[in-house]
């Protein structure tokens, strides 16, 4: 089977942008979603690509690819899925609504002699829940397909299967993505929110809670956890006004509601600095204010206690700024944990709840530490994942000051031989050799 023929199922900014990524390829792209009530049924669906395509970084390589994708709605274009070789939902994260319109779907292709895929693009969801009631034919040919956005420019796409989804459908979406879409392609488990957005957003909230309880500002964090650690430029409450604290709510929500055996399942709960946010609009630059917002010629950022925004203040630490005269990261780091300021201990207890709490998940989420580096580094633009920033502390440094938190540890952590090496990766012979705790 060959993939030249997708249907994209919903035009909000996530179907848009993988609509657009997918006639970047080369591919033959309809794009559908609910027709417009009043007028003209798909001008709704129109005016949305409209609205993504001039957005910078541009999601189109041209500007007349835009042209190239067919516009159609569910009323009269659902049932055009039968002459499509891949079928992508990417409508709102609602469980119930997308078993809906996945059973309408099953239906249709039921008297179709064409072989079709079907993937969700859902950020987390059960992908049980999402089938149920659906024919094992559906379920044989259906998998997730979480992509990132910016989807033409974030690497990772993580794939996760039904029970019943065939081997050959894992292969071949797997290697279409990869060699056609240019995507780093991650095989998780299904858990709740998968990889990615499972370790990024625990990272996210349990450093909110540190620069709570150490009496950090938003300009303090972004200013540490930035480029000199190994983080995005937009560091962490940029990101987030970038991706819009609405999206970040709901995700949390989803990890807080359903995780509730997690060991560490209260860092899930949103701080009320948040809930205060999004009650006042300040959703990042959707709603134009966020933890930061334009004043002028400057940027004024947010106070979380008095929710009012002041001036960007100027922060510098010795330990960064002795950073930044480093060219790699693996130096940068070294040089801010070996220091003892406010930076380097930021850095220092965010890598080891980060990891500890990877360590975790290894056997929930995924079989190996690599896919879990890989993820975050290709989805969230982390430059390490948390096990190799861990081998640039050493593990057994990493242990002693694990041993000295609050957290679980995992016993595999403890392993003489893992000690002994005091890495999770080592090169032999400039060949790579990754630990794993599977065999041991």
């Amino acid at each position: 089977m060959s993939i030249k023929n997708v249907c994209v199922i919903g035009s909000g900014v996530m179907g848009c942008n993988i609509a657009a990524h997918l006639s970047n390829a080369g591919l033959n792209v309809l794009l559908i979603d609910q027709p417009n009530v009043n007028g003209e049924k798909n001008l709704n669906i129109k005016k949305n690509i409209d609205t993504f395509s001039k957005i910078k970084p541009n999601i189109f390589f041209a500007q007349n690819l835009k042209n190239k994708i067919k516009i159609g709605n569910l009323e009269d274009n659902l049932n055009d899925i039968v002459a499509y070789d891949w079928v992508i939902e990417a409508i709102i994260e609602n469980v119930d609504i997308k078993n809906g319109l996945f059973l309408k779907i099953d239906n249709i292709l039921k008297n179709s002699k064409n072989k079709t895929i079907v993937t969700s693009n859902t950020s987390g969801l059960s992908v049980r829940q999402m089938c149920k009631g659906t024919s094992l034919d559906f379920r044989k040919n259906f998998l997730v397909t979480h992509f990132f956005n910016p989807v033409r420019y974030l690497y990772l796409l993580e794939i996760i299967p039904s029970e019943d989804t065939i081997p050959e459908n894992i292969k071949l979406l797997s290697d279409f993505c990869y060699r056609v879409l240019g995507k780093g392609v991650i095989h998780a488990k299904e858990s709740p929110n998968f990889i990615a957005n499972r370790i990024g957003i625990y990272a996210t909230l349990k450093i909110m809670k540190i620069m709570m309880q150490e009496k950090y500002t938003i300009e303090e964090v972004d200013y540490i956890l930035g480029e000199q650690t190994g983080r995005p430029k937009s560091a962490v409450f940029k990101t987030l006004d970038i991706v819009g604290l609405d999206t970040f709510a709901h995700v949390t929500d989803n990890c807080f509601n359903t995780l509730h055996a997690d060991e560490e399942h209260g860092v899930f709960k949103k701080p009320e600095f948040l809930n205060k946010m999004i009650e006042m609009k300040l959703m990042g630059r959707k709603t134009k204010k966020g933890f930061y917002k334009k004043s002028g010629n400057s940027i004024d950022v947010l106070d979380i206690n008095s929710m009012q925004y002041f001036p960007k203040k100027k922060i510098k630490y010795p330990s960064i700024e002795e950073a930044k005269k480093h060219t790699s990261i693996v130096d940068k780091v070294k040089c801010i944990l070996d220091k003892n300021d406010r930076a380097s201990k930021l850095l220092r207890d965010i890598t080891v709840f980060a990891c500890i709490y990877a360590a975790n998940r290894v056997f929930e989420i995924s079989n190996d530490i690599e896919s879990i580096d890989n993820s975050m580094k290709w989805g969230f633009n982390w430059n390490k994942g948390p096990f190799e920033i861990c081998d640039i502390m050493g593990i057994k440094e990493f242990v002693k000051l694990a041993n000295q938190s609050s957290s679980k540890i995992p016993s595999w952590l403890s392993n003489d031989n893992l000690l002994k090496h005091n890495c999770f990766y080592k090169f032999e012979n400039v060949i790579k050799k990754v630990w794993s705790p599977l065999k041991e």
